[in-house]
Formats: C-alpha cells, structure tokens, sequence
C-alpha cells in the first residue's frame, strides 16, 4: 500500500477517536482501545521475532513485552469491570 493509503486511514482512526472521546465520559471504556492496540502490538512482537527480517531482536522481544503487559493491565480491568461488574 502507497502513503496516501495510509494517511486516509490514519486520518479516519484519529477523527473516529476524536469522536468517540467526546461522547464517553467514563475512563474504563478506553481500556477496549487499549486493549486492541496492545493484541496488535503483540501480534507484531511475535511476527518481528519469528521473521528473519533486518531487525534486532531486542526491538520485536520489546514490542512483545509492551504487547503482553498491555493486555494483562487492559484485560484485567475490562474483567473487573464490565464482566464481575466491581
């Protein structure tokens, strides 16, 4: 994909969250946001590592550590919140 695909598409997910910021009021509900950004950083970590790419490993074993702690902290509390209801 080219770079103006790209920037529509960033384009798109910054006004998307500019507007969902301005509707919810309630600090939890952005731990779904979270929680998707850090499954995706965990995905990539584990691509980045697997791949044999140019790249030093500390940067995928980072971006997989970043991954999976992010998904602890942003599960657990949409566990406590919205499934046990604490």
């Amino acid at each position: 994909m080219n770079k103006i695909v790209y920037t529509i598409i960033a384009v798109i997910f910054i006004i998307s969250t500019i507007f969902l910021v301005s509707i919810e009021k309630r600090p939890e509900f952005f731990d779904f946001f979270g929680l998707i950004v850090f499954t995706f950083l965990f995905i990539i970590g584990i691509w980045m590592l697997k791949s044999r790419k140019k790249l030093p490993d500390w940067i995928g074993f980072t971006i997989l550590l970043i991954g999976i702690l992010g998904l602890i902290v942003d599960g657990a509390i949409i566990i406590r919140i919205y499934i046990l209801g604490e």
